[in-house]
């Protein structure tokens, strides 16, 4: 037999909901979508709040297997006897679904009001929540949103996510156009996920309760492990397509599907300026291998609000904060500032030493010896700077070097570079020459040894990778370092010149990006 496209319900059909001496009815005013197992419409219900009647939208949901149910001149539909087993067994899980997202009050998940059968098939009626989906509010809104607001829908998705995973229960088919945009009568909007229709729930062992295992798929969304189907609860799944639904909010642009999508192309296509939470929970949530991708909706939320965000009452919400970029600018102009009053205050020392040397009779006390002005060791504090103290020489030893001048003397070795001391993770290294003295720089995802110029690398040195990273905004490669990794090159202006990329895995690469 030939399987023909199921028409919907025609527009003004009468759509009945009866339960016991019950009876209401629905009148279809438009289909809104259609998928693989069903049919969305807008429709009307007319209710009598006290004797004055009210006319009410819905939306409502009928099971429908595409290509193979027939619908009849009655409304009705039928299937061909060879598919009649499945289609009841498909029905089945539909109503099993619909009765449990019954079950759920959350904001965020869309509230179903009843589930009933009728038309040889079942039915469940949702709020209606307009028709301003995901993919139109970013088209409306320049084509991308900026980082906050995209943050702000992120986050509201994840708390809907985070109820229903309590509850054993996944999506797997969160995308841009199962997000509502739903308007309040204050102006603002809320994101409400929808389409529960792949949903499954999973008992106590992470086994499925329905039949079916999860393959319907949205390329650009789905993680490579929905492709050949999903049997235990893997709330990973729901993260890759809540990483890949903050990637087209941020982009306007679809991921590639999960096979294509690396860590490179990510970094490539990610506006500027994103703050390192953001550009971390991207990538750790979409990570092509399940094992390797955040686990929980809680990991997800501490990783996306590190710094700037706050969690409160167990729900998490953005809150707008200072930007990294300014702390930082502050953060150097206080450095610089010291930096500037040490100066002065070892000019004045050198200007007092000259003239007591000049005099022939100079006032007994205590002689200043220049060890202990030019004879420094260098710490790093909290923030990462560096600090210098004085070492005050020995009184009877003034010709000699105070041993940690003779350490700082001595030639560093690191067999892997021949010229640098070798950085650990918490970029500690043996005291340079002060003559040779090397400044320090945390970035973060990265430790720099080398000089700083106006807060940024600018020299030759040693960028050392504390999580992976894009190397260079500027590489049009995109090449991303990983933990370990580092760099032992020139750069100018915070940005990388030339070097030889060392690789934690093995191996290394020279690259050469110039400005």
């Amino acid at each position: 037999m030939e399987k023909t496209n199921t028409l919907p319900l025609e527009v003004g059909y009468q759509l009945v909901s009866e339960k016991g001496t019950e009876r209401k009815t629905y009148h279809i005013e438009k289909m809104l979508g259609r998928g693989g197992f069903g049919i969305t419409y807008l429709a009307t219900a007319e209710e009598f709040v006290g004797n004055i009647p009210q006319t009410t939208r819905y939306t409502i949901k009928e099971f429908c297997t595409a290509n193979v149910c027939l619908r009849q001149e009655d409304g009705s539909i039928t299937v061909p006897d060879h598919e009649r087993e499945e289609f009841e067994s498909d029905k089945a899980d539909f109503l099993r679904e619909a009765k449990r997202l019954y079950e759920m009050h959350q904001e965020g998940i869309v509230p179903v009001n009843e589930v009933f059968e009728a038309n040889g098939t079942a039915y469940y009626v949702m709020q209606y929540l307009g028709e301003m989906s995901l993919v139109k509010y970013v088209k409306e809104n320049g084509g991308s949103l900026d980082e906050e607001e995209a943050k702000r829908i992120a986050i509201a998705v994840s708390n809907a996510l985070d109820y229903i995973h309590k509850q054993k229960v996944t999506h797997l088919d969160v995308k841009p156009e199962n997000i509502m945009m739903l308007k309040r009568r204050d102006g603002s909007t809320t994101p409400v996920l929808i389409d529960f229709g792949l949903a499954c729930h999973y008992k106590k062992n992470g086994s499925s309760t329905s039949k079916h295992s999860a393959t319907g798929i949205t390329e650009g969304y789905s993680p490579l492990e929905q492709y050949a189907g999903i049997e235990k609860f893997s709330p990973e799944a729901d993260i890759y397509a809540l990483g890949a639904t903050l990637y087209f909010m941020l982009t306007g642009k679809a991921p590639l599907k999960a096979a294509d999508m690396t860590a490179q192309y990510l970094f490539k296509t990610l506006p500027d300026g994103l703050s390192d939470g953001t550009v971390e929970v991207l990538r750790k949530s979409m990570e092509k291998m399940a094992e390797r991708r955040i686990k929980s909706i809680a990991e997800f939320q501490k990783i996306i609000t590190q710094c700037d965000d706050v969690i409160e009452g167990g729900q998490v919400t953005v809150k707008r904060k200072v930007s990294n970029k300014q702390t930082k600018t502050s953060g150097n102009y206080m450095k610089y500032g010291m930096i500037g009053l040490a100066v002065v205050i070892v000019v004045l020392l050198i200007i007092l030493l000259t003239q007591n040397g000049g005099d022939k009779n100079p006032p007994a006390k205590e002689p200043v010896t220049v060890d202990s002005i030019t004879s420094t060791t260098s710490a790093t504090d909290e923030g990462g700077n560096q600090q210098t103290s004085p070492v005050q020489a020995d009184k009877n030893d003034t010709p000699q070097q105070t041993e940690t001048s003779q350490q700082a003397n001595q030639p560093q070795k690191n067999p892997e570079t021949q010229t640098s001391a070798p950085i650990t993770d918490q970029g500690s290294s043996q005291p340079a020459s002060s003559s040779e003295e090397k400044n320090y720089l945390d970035l973060g995802y990265a430790v720099w040894r080398g000089p700083v110029k106006n807060g940024t690398p600018n020299g030759d040195g040693i960028m050392k990778f504390k999580s992976s990273h894009r190397i260079d905004s500027r590489d049009p490669a995109g090449n991303v370092a990983e933990a370990g990794d580092y760099i032992d090159g020139t750069y100018v202006n915070g940005h990388l010149d030339q070097g030889t990329w060392h690789k934690s895995s093995g191996g290394s690469e020279y690259l050469l990006i110039g400005q």
